[in-house]
């Protein structure tokens, strides 16, 4: 788009360049037609939006209308049509940089607008002067060589009707003789082969082609592949927006661009853009994948990429090298290209496999819910980016379930385009996928029912609406008309994929911004945790045998934010008979607890929908011609809690404290039961009120649980069932973070009295229980958040626990079996630590478990535990516990694991907000200390640190700051013995600088660390307190002390007045020789 001066000072010329889309059969463009449209929309050529027209000034591809004047002698010529045509050339003294990406940035604008002065002066200097109207730089692109920039422009000139078309030819040689043979443009120096005018270049060492000159090179796309072993993997590689990404991806780009430059399409080579970081099958492994172009003349031949695989290997030393990275030797991929190394170089006459070539195809679709906007027309524009994320998200899956699934590499966004007056927005994406021999076979016909089906008959695509008549697979397309939908059985390669919506309301998961987005670490967080707990149930359900799989769609916002809706889409073969909803209704309303629970999760027990269907709360529907199902009984459960200091709103059961704690209490019982020998049909516990205890620090718990009552589940055994809990409550001292009062507990009224120790033999003298520590690691899925207090983490226990108890219950070892438990899992792809217990029997020993272990993990495709995780490296151990035999304590008795931590911030002044969870100050600096507390991540003691939570804020009395009580936890194996205060509090001591810093923000009170009651200050408390006087003694002492100095004064008073009074009974006279006593002298006696 270029502006002239009009003929009036208010006046502004515009000269505007359009395209659309012309199909080879259709007629040219009407541009009278067109030329009253455009009249009409601007109300006879006077306004556009704010600005008014000059009404004789439209021209359409050339074509106006001038107002009727009095029959001229012969027509009015035509005017002159703008006609576009492109410059090209390589600057080799403007080294290219990102600024020069970004058409917003300073430098962009400022190099555009000296290259369109530059270009401008140039051209009106040639034989297209008079009509050459301007030249709009449009794009920089990175040279060959670090200095050099390419610059690509589009210039116009008036065309008039009768005038023939462009010589660029001519144009050519002029622009080349007035740069000095393409050497020199104002400042700048050109390379003197890179410049093309409409297309047109002339190589030097070629003589002038007879026949019409050549199309420029066009750039071709091929991807490397690699995998780096000491580049460990996390959460930040797989967001393409975070910091750690970027700095990783710019590494790699130019590293790849040094290396590729140095080969045998160096010369051609134009840059590599790294699309992916994905984990690799070791810890400290990361894959990359990056796609790299280079400029293909159309008569070269196609890019040798088994020659350029043994480039790039010689030249990162047999591909163990590049840069500071170290390479996985058989990783790399050139274009799909890769050799394993082999042992030994024999069989050099056998002939290698033909290498799998990669097949390209396009894919076309319209999106009706998402208006074009005009940066969605630039590749580098934010909405462009985030959009071509969103579609790949959205794509890449549903290609992957396809036929070509195994083959599939990936899809590129190439352009987004408007359509229908830009309410709809049509995308244009290039995928790519491997056309190997023995693979799948790509036919775009069977690719294009595939998607059709997927995408419910082109209608949906995740939260996008489509055009369903726009889906386009390699030009391939079949009108959308349901008299040409018939059914062929014959013809059908097989059962087809059916889909049903699943929704439903969870009422204990607030709803947030980032639950929006699709790409966010806590949608995909919370979609796997979705999956985790709904997948279960459909395979238990009547679709079972059927069932493929669910997908979650969206998160909506309820209740002002306080619950969150659930979207799904799920799907399953079309070999199931018949698909009723209210079939499947039902059974997941029997599995959820009444539509009530879905594992840590609350449910709204109205928000069921299956494919639309619901039923009313109230409703029932007895049925006469069934079976009736098991019936439900209750019994009670009675303990006391010795560190849960009674409050009343304990007493409320609708306050806050009362529904959390309630939470707390069912997610550490919930686990016990579940481990029990009531496990499959017990189906909750409901806590119904809280007592206080006989002590200030204890609560009583009373709680109804339930079980289903019927001769295929398992029998409810009181005694049997209090016994499970006392072990699995470390003989009833510890549930979770809670300690128990060892004598509380009652299972419906059993407790632990002689007589009923004497009536069940078998739990008097409890045998010793044979463990072993089993540890593996589970290789297709991550785990991001390593904090066991997460549901991300919560829920991976839980469902490890169930699938390892699941594997010895239906082994041969089920009779001696008594249970699993995961005593820690490690992030990445997740590293479980797992503890399995036996009754002792001659027949169990490490050899036994690990052969059923490795019997019920193995199928043809590697070692599976259950269907949902893959493992790699597993080891049993036999665990050495020292369990005496007449003993009701657990196997796995070890030192305390929870440690209170008080101390003192003196950079943090006290507030009352400080006191009121519900206030935005508590909220952060609980989150920010409880972050800055994992610290003990980076000591000695991390293998056992599990997290710290902040309990309360208080005031320091006499000063300003505030103080912190806290409670982290460790936990520890039976071998490592017991964790003591003390090395609790040397280990936080050494980590804070001497306790005198918390993290960047918190100053610390140095001396004001307690830990357990413990403190190198308080060592001899017992003493101290002993000789601490108290306040009243105090003032006895001062006032018994003054009462001594008075009466002492009084009596030296007393002693000066006898004195004086005594001094009258004598004469004292002044002699030669001093005082002398005359009353005394012989001489006056006589």
């Amino acid at each position: 788009m270029f502006c002239r001066p009009g003929s009036q000072r208010d006046e502004t010329r515009v000269d505007a360049v359009c395209t659309y889309r012309k199909e080879p059969s259709a007629p040219p463009l009407d541009r009278v037609g067109l030329y009253h449209q455009v009249s009409n929309k601007t109300r006879g050529i006077t306004q556009l939006g704010p600005y008014s027209l000059h009404k004789d000034s439209l021209y359409v591809n050339g074509y106006n209308e001038q107002p009727v004047l009095p029959t001229p002698p012969h027509p009015a010529p035509t005017a002159a049509a703008l006609e576009p045509f492109t410059v090209n050339f390589t600057i080799t003294n403007l080294p290219y940089n990102s600024d020069l990406e970004n058409p917003d940035s300073a430098r962009f604008k400022s190099a555009q607008r000296v290259m369109n002065t530059l270009l401008d002066r140039l051209l009106k200097e040639t034989s297209i002067g008079p009509d050459f109207q301007g030249c709009e730089t449009r794009a920089f692109r990175p040279g060959s060589q670090r200095d050099e920039t390419r610059v690509d422009a589009v210039c116009t000139y008036r065309k008039e009707p009768s005038a023939p078309p462009l010589d660029r030819v001519g144009l050519y040689h002029q622009v080349s003789n007035k740069t000095r043979g393409i050497t020199q443009l104002g400042p700048y120096s050109l390379h003197k082969d890179s410049l093309y005018v409409n297309g047109y270049n002339e190589q030097p060492v070629l003589p002038t082609p007879p026949h019409p000159a050549p199309t420029a090179a066009a750039l071709e796309p091929f991807t490397v592949n690699f995998t780096i072993t000491n580049l460990p993997y996390n959460s930040d590689l797989e967001n393409p927006d975070s910091a750690r990404f970027k700095s990783a991806q710019r590494v790699m780009n130019t590293l790849l661009d040094r290396l590729l430059k140095e080969t045998s399409i160096g010369p051609d080579f134009q840059g590599c853009e790294t699309r992916a970081f994905r984990p690799g099958s070791q810890r400290d492994e990361t894959r990359v994948d990056a796609v790299c172009t280079y400029r293909k003349e159309p008569s070269a031949p196609p890019l040798d990429r088994v020659g350029l695989y043994h480039q790039v290997s010689n030249k990162t030393r047999g591909i163990t090298q590049l840069g500071p990275y170290s390479l996985h030797k058989d990783s790399l991929y050139i274009n799909g290209y890769n050799e394993l190394q082999p042992e030994l170089f024999a069989a050099q006459n056998a002939q290698p496999p033909l290498p799998p070539a990669v097949r390209n195809f396009t894919l076309n679709v319209t999106i009706t819910n998402l208006p074009f906007t005009a940066d969605m027309a630039t590749p580098n524009s934010r909405k462009f980016k985030s959009t071509e994320k969103v579609m790949s998200y959205y794509v890449d899956p549903l290609l992957q379930r396809s036929s070509i699934g195994p083959a599939y590499i990936g899809c590129k966004v190439m352009a987004f385009r408007s359509n229908k007056n830009r309410d709809d927005t049509a995308v244009d994406a290039m995928c790519s996928c491997r056309d190997e021999p023995s693979g799948p076979k790509f036919n775009r016909e069977t690719i294009y029912h595939e998607l059709s089906n997927m995408t419910n008959g082109i209608t949906k695509l995740g939260h996008f609406s489509l055009n369903s008549q726009s889906l386009y697979i390699d030009d391939y397309n079949e009108p959308h008309s349901p008299s040409l939908v018939k059914p062929t059985p014959p013809q059908s390669p097989g059962p087809t994929t059916e889909h049903f919506t699943l929704n439903f309301t969870i009422t204990n998961l607030m709803f947030t911004r980032d639950l929006e987005t699709p790409n966010s670490a806590k949608f995909r967080s919370t979609e796997r945790i979705m999956r985790h707990y709904i997948d279960p149930l459909l395979q238990r359900s009547s679709i079972g045998p059927y069932f493929s799989g669910c997908k979650v769609t969206g998160f909506r916002a309820m209740k002002k934010r306080d619950s969150t809706g659930v979207d799904t889409t799920c799907s399953y073969s079309s070999q199931v008979p018949k698909f009723n909803p209210a079939e499947v209704y039902r059974e997941l309303r029997n599995m959820t607890s009444g539509i009530t629970k879905l594992g840590i999760y609350n449910l709204d027990s109205k928000s069921l929908y299956i494919n639309g269907y619901n039923e009313p709360l109230q409703r029932s529907a007895p049925s006469t011609t069934t079976a009736s199902g098991p019936t439900t009984r209750k019994f009670t459960l009675n303990f006391t809690l010795t560190n849960l200091p009674y409050t009343p709103d304990l007493d409320v059961p609708t306050s806050r404290k009362f529904i959390s704690t309630v939470n707390v209490l069912n997610h550490y019982i919930d686990p016990l039961f579940k481990r029990s020998s009531v496990s499959s049909a017990y189906t909750g516990c409901k806590t119904m009120r809280f007592r206080s205890g006989r002590h200030r620090d204890d609560t009583g718990v009373d709680a109804i649980c339930s079980y289903q009552d019927s001769a295929s589940l398992a029998r409810f055994d009181r005694e049997q069932v209090y016994w499970e809990l006392s072990t699995m409550t470390e003989g009833v001292t510890k549930l979770g973070h809670y300690s128990l009062d060892q004598n509380s507990l009652y299972v419906n009224g059993f407790p632990l009295t002689e007589t009923a120790t004497t009536r069940k033999p078998v739990f008097v003298v409890a045998p010793a229980k044979q463990g072993y520590r089993l540890s593996f690691r589970i290789v297709n899925e991550n785990l991001t958040n390593p904090d066991s207090q997460s549901p991300e983490y919560k829920a991976a226990v839980e469902s490890i626990t169930n699938k390892m108890n699941q594997l010895y219950r239906q082994s041969d070892l089920r009779d001696q079996f008594l249970g699993c438990n995961i005593t820690r899992l490690r992030a990445g792809s997740i590293v479980v630590d797992c503890q399995c217990f036996f009754h002792p029997e001659p027949n169990i020993n490490r050899v036994v478990v690990e052969r059923t272990f490795q019997d019920g993990t193995s199928n043809e495709t590697g070692l599976w535990l259950g269907s949902s995780y893959r493992l790699q490296e597993f080891s049993v151990d036999t665990l050495e516990l020292a369990i005496e035999a007449a003993t009701y304590k657990t196997p796995l008795k070890s030192g305390k694991e929870n440690f209170g931590l008080n101390f003192q911030i003196s950079s943090l002044p006290f507030s009352p907000q400080l006191q009121d969870p519900r206030s935005h100050v508590y909220r952060v600096n609980k989150e920010n200390i409880e972050k800055e507390l994992d610290v003990f991540r980076t000591g000695r003691l991390k293998e056992h640190f599990a997290g710290c939570t902040v309990e309360s804020f208080g005031p320091v009395h006499g000063r300003g700051y505030t103080e912190v009580f806290s409670i982290c936890k460790f936990t520890l194996d039976p071998l490592s013995g017991s964790l003591q205060k003390q090395e609790v509090f040397e280990e936080l001591k050494q980590l804070t600088q001497g306790f005198t810093k918390l993290g960047p923000s918190y100053e610390l009170e140095e001396q004001s660390l307690v830990v357990e009651g413990y403190s190198p200050l308080k060592t001899n408390e017992p003493e101290s307190e002993r000789s601490e006087l108290q306040f009243w003694a105090i003032i006895l002492i001062c006032v018994f002390t003054l009462l001594g100095f008075i009466l002492l004064l009084f009596l030296c008073f007393l002693v000066i007045s006898c004195l004086r009074r005594k001094s009258h009974l004598y004469q004292v006279q002044q002699g030669l020789y001093g005082l002398y006593f005359p009353h005394l002298s012989t001489g006056k006696v006589h």
